[in-house]
Order: structure tokens, then sequence, then C-alpha cells
């Protein structure tokens, strides 16, 4: 029998995160996710529609892309032209009261420019209103999920998971040795890409130092990202913000802080000031130095900030909110005894193996320090990945290229057009957790 190594890393890896939803994710070359699918294209993202899939047991989000370049595209036998858009279709979303979370989690932005490196969707997973319809747009899916989606900033693509930032010329020149293939444009002319461009210097004038408290006014505090509470505020003093609305960029904890992230949800911002904001802090922020730029883009001042934790944000305007806004999530009795239940739905020998202590260890301090009542069921279950209200652990061994581990989790929203976003809950009713097949038995 072999060693059940990688079972224990595994469920170690999922312990150790600070939130449950967590995954694992193996770096691989930008050359092999290139080779390995037929459809990579640069694209500006116009709009996107969260659905039911045909089933309707999973959410799924069709983001509608404006093609700026085919830097390698399936050859479709009579096909006389290039679409000039196509739908990106990833899993989870919130349909009506509904929300579907994957852990990691792929989220694109309205407007915003991505190196897309995809496959032919899949047909159970496409929007039921298409279904039966002659004239329908092209369809793709990630090839190596978060590893398939480079986005654009300041002037550069950033893989964040491996390569070094590439400006387009650069990105193009390193695709084009690997596919052989000239960039085509919609149009089907030969795509020139933009020359190379660097960031330009951030400062113009020599910035402020800022002044950093939380949301009851101490200094120097560790900050939470992806609440809501008022304690967690980020409060930001010093001059010259302006009294119209700007922007904070915050260190991108994708990247390990190579890159930086806007507050882009404008109702994150509670007040701005010419002398102090007041801001939620986002879900995806990381210690480092944070930007403030005032409505022209001028850099005002920077800010050194350390984030202890974060929580996923949930944005929407449900209950009849007229913009998305951040709401809460809660944990709920779902096991009727104060917390959550735990299947395992994974070959016997494991379930008795030493690779299950970890697993146990880490629940009894779950339940120790968040007054939930984590239980873990070890008799074992036929249940698998489904929206059945039931919490379940298994091996999968289709994942998408580079993921070793992913986490579902789906709620439930409560709340009446009265409520406002600390009174509109998000209840967690379940999560599953796929791990990458498994190592066992010769």
């Amino acid at each position: 029998m072999k060693k059940n190594t990688n079972i224990r890393l595994l469920l170690l890896s999922f312990l150790l995160s600070p939130i449950i939803l967590s995954a694992t994710v193996l770096p691989l070359e930008l050359e092999g996710r290139i080779a390995e699918t037929h459809n990579v294209v640069i694209a500006r993202v116009l709009s996107s529609e969260s659905y039911w899939d045909i089933a309707q047991q999973n959410i799924f989000t069709a983001y509608t892309l404006q093609i700026k370049t085919y830097l390698k595209k399936e050859t479709v036998e009579g096909q006389e032209s290039l679409a000039q858009n196509l739908e990106l279709i990833v899993p989870g979303g919130i349909v009506g009261d509904e929300m579907e979370i994957h852990s990691p989690k792929v989220e694109l932005n309205i407007g915003e420019q991505y190196l897309i490196i995809g496959k032919k969707a899949q047909s159970k997973n496409l929007n039921p209103k298409y279904m039966g319809l002659k004239d329908t747009p092209e369809f793709l899916e990630l090839h190596s999920y978060i590893q398939g989606v480079l986005p654009y900033h300041k002037n550069q693509y950033v893989d964040y998971l491996k390569e070094s930032p590439m400006t387009e010329k650069n990105l193009i020149d390193k695709i084009k040795k690997i596919t052989l293939q000239e960039p085509i444009a919609p149009t089907g002319a030969i795509y020139k890409p933009e020359e190379d461009t660097y960031p330009d210097e951030e400062i113009t004038q020599r910035p402020i130092s800022l002044l950093l408290k939380n949301g009851q006014g101490a200094v120097n505090p560790v900050f939470y990202g992806g609440t809501i509470e008022e304690d967690h505020h980020l409060i930001i003093e010093g001059n010259g913000f302006g009294n119209t609305i700007g922007t904070i960029e915050f260190p991108n904890s994708n990247s390990g802080g190579r890159t930086l992230m806007l507050l882009s949800h404008e109702s994150d911002i509670i007040s701005w000031t010419d002398q102090s904001i007041r801001v939620k802090i986002p879900s995806t922020a990381g210690s480092g130095n944070l930007l403030v730029k005032n409505s022209s883009g001028t850099l005002i001042g920077t800010g050194e900030i350390q984030i202890a934790w974060s929580l996923y944000s949930i944005y929407s305007t449900f209950k009849d909110f007229e913009v998305k806004t951040r709401q809460n999530i809660k944990l709920t009795d779902r096991n009727q005894e104060g917390g959550y239940t735990i299947q395992l739905n994974i070959p016997s020998q494991i379930v008795n193996s030493e690779a299950i202590a970890p697993l146990e260890r880490a629940m009894n301090t779950w339940s120790c320090n968040t007054g939930i009542n984590w239980q873990l069921d070890k008799t074992g279950t036929n249940d698998g990945f489904a929206n059945d209200g039931n919490s379940v652990i298994m091996f999968e061994p289709n994942l998408p290229a580079g993921i070793l581990g992913i986490t579902t989790s789906r709620y439930k929203a409560s709340g009446s057009s009265s409520c406002n976003e600390f009174k509109t809950v998000w209840y967690l009713k379940e999560f599953d957790i796929q791990f990458l097949g498994y190592t066992c038995c010769p």
C-alpha cells in the first residue's frame, strides 16, 4: 500500500486556511496552459449574467467578452468569420436569494481587459435560455481555472501564480512562439500589439504619509477585510483628498502584493472629504502600502496597512437595493446540534488512517474558537457534489488543470424590502470540498 502523504497535505492545507472556503492551486507554466487549449484571446468584459444550469443544480455566471484579438483559435470547418463577442462561463454567482461561491474564485470586472485561456464550454453548463436556438454565441470555459485569466494592470498582464508581469507586445510574442500563429483581430486582419509601455511613475507630487485608523478610531491596529462591521472600517486621514470621490488602491493578496487592486464598489465608501475617508476594506486586500488618489488621478498619499484576515464579500441588490452593496454572511445550525456535520465520501482505508487525525484536531479548534459545533461523520456516505443540503469531503479525479482542491459553498438569503445591509443575511446552507483523486492502493 502506498503512503497517504498527499492526502494528509491536502487536508492540512485546507485546515490551515483562515476561512473554511479554501482550496489549493498548483502553479502551471504559461507555455503548458497555452499549448493544451485551442482558444486564447485578449478581450474586454462588457457585461455578466448569472443563471441556474439546465439541471437546476448549480449556478453559473456568463461574462460577455468583446474580443480584441485572437491569439489562438480553434478551427471550425465552414467558419468564414471570427466572432466579435464570446461568452465566458465560470461557476458560481447569485440568482435571486440563492448564491453559490467556489474557492478558488474566478471573478472578472466589467470594463476591464484580460487574457483568456479557454476551451469549448460543456453544453450542460449553458444558460437554458439558449436551448433550442439556432443562432447562439460561442461559449468558452477556462482552461486551468483561475490560471486561465491574466488581468491587465497598469499596461501589463499579470500572471498571479507564475510569470512576471508582461506588456502586451511581450505577451503576444511569447504566445506566438508557442502557437506559431499570428494574432488575428475579429475583422480578420493581423493584429498589431500595442507598443511597449510600462507603468507611469505614480508620484507626480510628493505624497503625504497617511494616518490609518480602524472604525473605532484606534491608530496602528491590524485590519480585517470583507466584513461589514463598523468597527472594522478603515479611516484614512490626511489632506488634499478633495470633496469628490477619488480612488483607493490596496495591495492585492491574490498576487502576494505584487499588484494593486481598486476599491471597486462605490457602496463600500462610507464618506469622503478633503481630510478624511471612511471605507469598508475589500476581502482581497493584503498587507502593504495602499494609495489614495484624488478624482483627477493624482496620487495624494500612501499608508502601510496590515491585514490580519478576511472574509468573502457578498455584493448583491437583494433585497431591493438600488446598487450592489456588501452584505452579511452567517453560519447557522444545520445539524440541529449547533453547527455543521461534515461527511466523508472517501475510501474506508483512508478514513481509518492517520490522514484524518489533523482534520479532527482542526475541527476541535474551530469549535472552541468559533462557537460553532463542527462535527465529523466518519461512517461514510455516497453523497457527492450536489445541491442537497449536505456538506461532504470527497475525491474528484476530473478537477480543472492546476487545481488540487476546490470548495463549493451554497447560501440562502433572508431579508425584506425594509432591510439594510446589516439585516440582509446570507446563511451558509452547505459546502462540498473536492480534492484531486487520491493515492491509496496498488
